[in-house]
């Protein structure tokens, strides 16, 4: 018996998760995953994570679950190291591995509950008053929480525009080993 579930976005119970988890793990046979395999869950925390967890025991699957804060590197170095066959995940959540999921893993993707989708990129606005003149100057951007993270962005040793602001003191991106200020920053 499976006991209820409530969260802040609502309850199921148990008779509703056990029906969801035998639908699954005839959905994990049709599509050649059973005992035995690796079953990777990238989603997020609600109840479609405790279903897919019962659905991979009830199949008689190990499961393997993924931060879904990873990128498609961290990601793909989990599905290649476990073997999985199957993976399970949230559809937003799906852009940012893709990349990572090794060829013959079963991808199977769930809608998020609107609680958990990730916002439209909003404006943010900033406003100060200018000493000269005394007027208030407004400033709109855009705030995308999707856009790739300064650490996310590649950097090319063979091409110094990718490297962006280098601290003198801190190593040549270019891979010599030396200093920026005594490498590449000695051209500058």
């Amino acid at each position: 018996m499976v006991a209820k579930v409530i969260w802040a976005g609502g309850e199921r119970d148990g008779s509703a998760i056990a029906e969801r988890a035998a639908r699954g793990v005839n959905a994990l046979a049709a599509l050649g995953v059973g005992e035995g395999d690796v079953v990777a869950i990238l989603l997020r925390n609600e109840v479609a994570f405790l279903e897919a967890m019962l659905i991979a025991r009830q199949a008689g699957c190990y499961s393997c679950p993924i931060n879904w804060h990873y990128k498609a590197d961290e990601a793909g170095y989990i599905l290649h190291d476990c073997n999985a066959k199957a993976l399970i995940v949230h559809a937003d959540l799906l852009r940012q591995i893709e990349g990572g999921v090794p060829p013959g893993c079963v991808v199977i993707v769930v809608e998020p509950p609107p609680e958990l989708r990730e916002p439209e990129p909003r404006m943010l606005q900033a406003s100060h008053i200018n000493p000269l003149t005394g007027e208030e100057e407004v400033t709109q951007a855009a705030y995308d929480p999707s856009a790739p993270r300064p650490r996310d962005l590649a950097v090319d040793p063979n091409n110094p525009q990718t490297w962006g602001k280098v601290q003198r003191n801190a190593a040549c991106p270019c891979g010599s080993g030396r200093k920026f200020k005594h490498c590449h920053g000695a051209l500058v």
